[in-house]
This record gives C-alpha cells, structure tokens and sequence, in this order.
C-alpha cells in the first residue's frame, strides 16, 4: 500500500472515530470536566508511549518556548473541549458538531492578526455563507419548548471553535516540533489542572459509564491522534480537507441511528449551508499550492513558506 492510500485510510478512521465522540460522551453519563479530565489522563499515557517509542522525550525538543507555546495551547485545548461537552448537553449532537466545524473561518482570522497572514477575499464571503447557514439553525432552535438551552448550547459550541483555532494556533508557532509531543504536553498540562476535580470525577460503577469514558480517553484521544497526525505526514492539505467532511457525516448519522434524533426541515437546510461553506472555504478558498493565501516574502511567515507546504497540517476540526 503506497503513502496516499495509508494516509485516506488514517485520515478516514479518524474523521470517523471523530464523528462518535458525542455518543460516547452521552452514554458515559459524565460532567464535561469528568470527561475532558479522563481524555486528558488516559491520552497522556497513550501519547507517552508513542513519544517514548520515538525518541521525542529526549530534552532537545524541551525548549522554554516549545513549554510556553504547548501550555498555551492546552490551556485553550481543555477550554475547547469543556465547552464542546457542555454544547452537546445543551443542543444536538450534530448541530454543535456542524457549529463547531465553523473553527476554520476563526483560524483564518486568528492568524492573520498574530501571524499576519493575508486573508483571501474567498475566505470573507464563505464565512458569510457559514453565518447565514448558523443564523437559521439558531432561528429554529428558538422555536422549540427549550429555546433558550438550545440557543446556550450554540454559544458554546462557536466558543469551543474558537478554543480549538487558539489551540491550532499555537501547533501552527510549533513548525518543527513533533505534533505528538506538542499534544502530549498539552494533555498532562490539561490533566494537571482538572486533576483536583479527580474525587468527584469517578464514574459510578456502571460498565456502560466506565467503559464509555475508557473509549474517549484511549480510542478517542490517544489512538485518534495517532491516526490523524499520521495522515496528516502523508497527504496533501486538499485530500485531508476533503475527507474532513466524514467528520459530521457521522455524527449525523450516530446522532439519527442511535439516539432516534433528528433535525427539523429548516435546521437541514441551515445545516447544509454551514457544510458548503466549510466545504467552499477547504476547495476554492485556497491558493495555488493549496494553502491560504498569505503574503510572500514577509518576516518570519515568509521565511517558514516551504517549511508550511510540508508540514501545516490540515485544518479539520478534531475534538
């Protein structure tokens, strides 16, 4: 099997393994600080044994900004995941996922402001796709008996997008450190704050709770990773993109399958605006090497273009 194909194989698994993380957080039963304490716990072992087995603990990849910029990242990465958790418990499943899917637009944003990358015109005029898209969905959750939860859940799922694009941010400022190593520091950094909430964050002694939150934490966390920063090693920024889309294909689908909920007629019309906008941002959004756009020639950000073509990961939204 050659790189590409390994790589769409990687890349689907995660999207998909991506696509379940609301079930299994319905089913664990658990708060949205047990949750993310446990995926922090259960990820570090996982992800230290990976780094460990490839020699990225030695301490030539600890510098004091490699710290600095990791911690801040998993600082932003457990505000992203908590108020991920509290969407799903306060609106759908897949309405927070397709909210959340937003997060490229806010990454785009982001990065002009600190990194001063340009912003392409396509860029502004899908995001208003996105917005009237997210306008709707919010409109009709306005019509239902718990309008103003629902309403509530939307607002954290646009603040978990953009925790998620602060955390992407800083992995961005990291070129040239092992991705393995920048999320396992920032997943001990996320353990040893919520590790005071322990006592109250055992799960009952239920297989079901206890089994759900082992999921999130190894297969959902650490595996999960795994197979996306693997595929992000071996395909195009394009092909990543696109396969991206399984994400909230799934989640719908679980969400339907499992749990018997579904949208309203005006919510899939909402829901399938935001999708072509993420979708229009990924394809025709992006420049001739298939990257954003940016200005050439400029500072540190020209400097580090041909280490970017190589190594930027994608920009799809992983829990």
């Amino acid at each position: 099997m050659d790189q590409q194909s390994q790589g769409r194989i990687e890349m689907a698994c995660a999207m998909a393994l991506a696509g379940t993380i609301g079930i299994f957080a319905y089913f664990s039963g658990q708060s949205e600080v047990s949750i993310v304490l446990w995926r922090c716990l259960l990820g570090s072992l996982v992800l230290s044994l990976v780094c460990w087995r490839r020699g990225y603990l030695a301490a030539a990849h600890f510098s004091a900004r490699t710290m600095r910029l990791s911690l801040l990242g998993g600082a932003a990465l457990l505000a992203n995941w908590i108020f991920l958790f509290a969407a799903y418990r306060r609106a759908t499943i897949s309405i927070s996922g397709l909210v959340y899917n937003l997060q490229p637009f806010m990454l785009a944003g982001l990065s002009a402001w600190f990194l001063h990358e340009r912003i392409r015109r396509a860029h502004i005029l899908w995001a208003l796709v996105g917005l009237a898209g997210l306008a709707i969905v919010a409109a009709t959750g306005l019509d239902q008996a718990r309008g103003g939860e629902f309403l509530a859940g939307l607002g954290c799922a646009v603040c978990a997008a953009f925790f998620y694009a602060l955390a992407a941010l800083s992995a961005k400022a990291l070129r040239g450190t092992p991705p393995h190593l920048v999320a396992l520091i920032q997943f001990v950094a996320g353990s040893l704050v919520l590790l005071p909430f322990l006592g109250a964050s055992l799960p009952p002694p239920r297989t079901g709770a206890i089994a759900s939150l082992v999921t999130l934490g190894v297969v959902h966390t650490g595996l999960m990773y795994i197979l996306l920063y693997g595929a992000f090693q071996k395909l195009n920024p394009g092909t990543a993109a696109a396969l991206s889309f399984i994400n909230p294909v799934v989640t719908i689908l679980s969400e339907a399958l499992i749990l018997h909920r579904s949208f309203s007629g005006l919510q899939y019309v909402g829901g399938a605006i935001i999708l072509i906008a993420i979708l229009g941002v990924q394809v025709f959004g992006q420049g001739p090497s298939g990257l954003p756009g940016r200005e050439q020639g400029r500072g540190r950000t020209g400097e580090l273009d041909a280490a970017a073509r190589s190594k930027r990961p994608s920009r799809s939204p992983v829990a």
